[in-house]
């Protein structure tokens, strides 16, 4: 081979290997920039979940004679958030309560909707504070009452749940949480509010406390 051929050669694999070089180093590059983006994702992701009991008033329309106004009950929620904005979030929130009614036996009363957060700007950590708007369904049971022969039934209802509430970080992501939320009540329907007549729902008074984690 001649040394022309040899230097072309020779520089043809030098050639080569320099492209694989840059090659490589884009590579590196990229995931280098595609590590940073997925860390700078991650510690822009804000989200919340709460899990809260406490006891709750409900307030009745047309409650005719003879039967009171519920009392007060147990309840339990669970929330969770996700941010749309650095003070906005969206979420969803699934609870439990119990409301007593006389003469009846107490009502079981499952809901569920979803809620946005507004987060003050003024607040800074350890502590929290945010305004809630919400909307969801509300089903009502009505146990059996032997004493007057009444059958189980079921009542639905929406609520729009307002409220304000407070958080304090007390260790890591994990914070203590105190909740008041206003449940104002329409759209009733089903046996048990139709044929029962016990009153309709018009308005529920709640104050819950709870455990919750915010990163």
């Amino acid at each position: 081979m001649t040394n022309t051929g040899k230097t072309q050669n020779a520089s043809a694999r030098g050639g080569l290997a320099g492209t694989l070089v840059r090659m490589k180093r884009v590579a590196v590059a990229g995931v280098l920039v595609g590590l940073g983006l997925s860390c700078e994702a991650r510690a822009q992701l804000k989200a919340d979940v709460q899990l809260l009991v406490g006891a709750n008033k409900r307030f009745s329309a047309n409650v005719p004679a003879g039967v009171s106004q519920p009392g007060f009950g147990p309840s339990a929620e669970l929330q969770a958030h996700v941010a749309l904005m650095p003070l906005v979030r969206i979420g969803a929130y699934i609870g439990y309560e119990l409301s007593p009614v006389g003469p009846h036996p107490a009502r079981h009363l499952m809901r569920s909707g979803l809620q946005f957060r507004v987060l003050s700007p003024f607040l800074q950590r350890p502590w929290r504070m945010w305004l809630s708007l919400g909307f969801g369904p509300a089903f009502a049971l009505g146990p059996a009452d032997a004493a007057t022969g009444v059958i189980a039934q079921w009542g639905r209802f929406f609520e729009v749940p307002v409220g304000v509430g407070f958080a304090r970080r007390v260790w890591g992501k994990w914070e203590l949480t105190t909740e008041l939320l206003a449940r104002p009540a329409f759209g009733h329907g089903g046996a048990l509010f139709d044929v029962r007549r016990a009153g309709d729902d018009a308005l529920g008074l709640g104050l819950s406390v709870g455990v919750g984690c915010d990163w």
